[in-house]
């Protein structure tokens, strides 16, 4: 597991992608931070005091040394309420603490994942046109009570996603608005969820079970995970893998595919209505699209799946694929630097986890062409039902690093 020192005793601060997370062992919960308060505990871990962290974000971000100053205060308040077992969600700071407005919705839809159901609510048929798409995949007939309630308000200078009544985040404008709720539900039903490891991996199931695909930003493995649905193989996640306790089998967790706006062009051959989909901006300033996964890429079915191999994926221009076994030690290693999130760990768990990589085939792929790429997964774990095979050639951008 990659992790800087604790920002305090019982906080673990994880980098994922472009943001963060910050896993407290006392409440076994994760949050996810963006880019902002990501950056805020960073310089704390460094040392400096909130006095120095804001000079440095002002300096970093270019704003107001004011305004910085109060990211940080409200950065290092949600951190302490998160070890006080009250957690909020660490939000951009000027999103923090919105009182709660009552909002009469337009409409209303529930979604289901990870076993919680959602109920978000929209204000016009706006909000439910910019967020639903996101969620469509995932929506369910459930009329009972639901789990957690969504309201998407609209205030005079913010919209504001309410949580139970609680603020979760806000945004300047209508384009950031799909990515808290996106944000909202991954959290809130991660947190909810009974697991053992939660693994940064794109995780596609195959017909002898599931491939992992561990990498970091600009490995490839989102890109990898989105072709290979379209290739026959179910679509269990482009970001997560989490594995249960018991089997080390992996929870489906198929959130819409977050392609950021530079791999849109190398994914459209695969993709025709990618470039058509709205783009959303993120709280670290990325625009994004959501790719909702192929239709006969979902299933209904929401056993663990067991994994049939480790893939480490690694994007190098123009160089053929080639796929090559890792020894266990290594992959064990490589595995848990991808970790975001480890629960309860004991002598007894390290022994079952241990066991499972010496039975789990673990390879490295280094390659160029990620249709080549797709040919090395399928001679390894075959696909789940036949599917078109698509040629697509990685372009430089297709696998940005930041």
């Amino acid at each position: 597991m990659s992790a800087r020192a604790p920002v305090f005793p019982g906080t673990h601060l994880f980098r994922l992608d472009d943001e963060g997370v910050l896993f407290c062992e006392a409440t076994q919960e994760l949050h996810l931070l963006n880019a902002t308060a990501t950056l805020i505990f960073r310089l704390i871990e460094e040392g400096y005091d909130e006095a120095g962290a804001g000079a440095e974000v002002a300096r970093l971000g270019g704003i107001a040394p004011a305004r910085a100053a109060r990211f940080v205060a409200a950065a290092m308040a949600q951190l302490r309420d998160v070890r006080s077992g009250s957690p909020r969600q660490p939000a951009a700071a000027d999103t923090v603490d919105v009182p709660w407005r009552a909002s009469r919705p337009a409409e209303t839809r529930r979604y289901r994942f990870l076993g919680s159901t959602f109920e978000v609510r929209y204000p016009t048929a706006a909000h439910k046109a910019c967020v639903h798409p996101v969620l469509a995949h995932l929506a369910c007939a459930d009329r009972g009570a639901a789990d957690v309630v969504v309201d998407c308000v609209t205030t005079p200078d913010r919209e504001v996603i309410y949580r139970d009544r609680k603020s979760f985040g806000a945004s300047a404008t209508a384009a950031g608005v799909a990515p808290i709720v996106k944000s909202l539900v991954w959290t809130t039903a991660v947190n909810r969820c009974s697991f053992f490891l939660d693994i940064h991996a794109g995780v596609v199931g195959g017909a002898a079970g599931c491939v992992l695909l561990p990498g970091s930003p600009g490995s490839g493995k989102s890109t990898l995970t989105a072709l290979l649905a379209r290739e026959g193989y179910e679509f269990l996640s482009d970001e997560i893998a989490l594995l249960t306790q018991d089997t080390l089998s992996v929870i489906p967790a198929p959130l819409a595919i977050c392609v950021k706006e530079s791999g849109i062009g190398p994914l459209a051959g695969a993709y025709p209505q990618l470039p058509q989909l709205p783009l959303h901006l993120r709280g670290d300033g990325k625009r994004v699209a959501y790719l909702p996964p192929p239709p006969q890429s979902l299933s209904t079915d929401a056993a663990p799946r067991p994994v049939a191999a480790l893939v480490f994926p690694e994007y190098s221009p123009r160089r053929p694929a080639r796929l090559a076994a890792v020894p266990k030690a290594a992959a064990l290693k490589r595995l848990l630097d991808e970790c975001v999130v480890v629960r309860a760990l004991d002598a007894v768990k390290v022994a079952a986890l241990v066991r499972w990589i010496v039975r789990t085939p673990c390879y490295h792929l280094r390659f160029g062409s990620a249709t080549q790429a797709v040919g090395k997964i399928r001679a390894v774990v075959p696909p789940k039902h036949p599917g078109p095979s698509v040629a697509l050639t990685l372009t430089k951008d297709a696998c940005p690093k930041s």
